[in-house]
């Protein structure tokens, strides 16, 4: 997981400078945004054209680490949305040239192993890829709609205090040439969530129009 955040740092420095000028200061509430990028890894390893991996996402888990990183409260929360993801083949094994299609699906779950509740949706749909030239390059696709709308509304519900468990699926559309058990598919592919995460919070700004100020 890969976390940014800029913004407190340049308030606190902002702060400092203010702080030994004498000036007035006035309480203003602040959005702070928060960069968290959550990778699951899927793992390959089918004889035949039908090659699949799943895993299961604690996303709430995720999310409130974020927060715990960065001594923020959920409910100091003001919104949250997906902006972006990403792919990318970490391992292979052999040296076949497989070119493969396929969908990423997510869904929602009740809870850890639980039922489906909502979806599967496709998020990534993968026409053709080289697996051996997608190896340690790290690429950006298109997202599909509903598969955005999924994990919104997951981001929305543990803002109101749910924790979402998401499922993703990777689904082998076709695979070139045919695996065979003298010949398997094998191969690791990460796929990549990045989040914006907004807060508003409370400081002590700098006032220059403050009455103080104007004597």
């Amino acid at each position: 997981m890969r976390i940014v955040r800029i913004l407190p740092v340049l308030l606190l420095l902002a702060f400092l400078i203010a702080g030994g000028s004498g000036c007035i200061f006035a309480t203003k509430v602040m959005d702070i945004v928060l960069t968290d990028t959550t990778c699951v890894t899927f793992e390959i390893d089918d004889d035949d054209a039908n090659y699949a991996d799943d895993v299961e996402l604690d996303y709430a888990e995720e999310i409130s680490q974020v927060l715990d990183d960065n001594s923020i409260s959920r409910e100091d929360l003001h919104s949250a949305h997906l902006v972006s993801a990403s792919h990318e083949v970490t391992s292979i094994v052999g040296v076949t040239d497989w070119e493969v299609g396929a969908e990423i699906r997510v869904s929602r779950l009740a809870g850890p192993g639980g039922a489906v509740i909502d979806g599967p949706e496709v998020i990534v749909d993968f026409d053709s890829v080289m697996v051996q030239d997608a190896l340690g390059v790290v690429a950006y696709p298109d997202l599909e709609a509903d598969g955005v709308e999924l994990i919104n509304q997951a981001l929305e519900d543990f803002i109101a205090g749910a924790d979402p468990i998401l499922f993703f699926e990777l689904v082998g559309d076709f695979v070139d040439p045919i695996p065979t058990g003298l010949n398997p598919i094998v191969f690791d592919w990460d796929g990549c969530l990045t989040v914006q995460i907004i807060t508003q919070q409370e400081f002590d700004m700098l006032d220059p129009g403050g009455e103080d100020a104007r004597e």
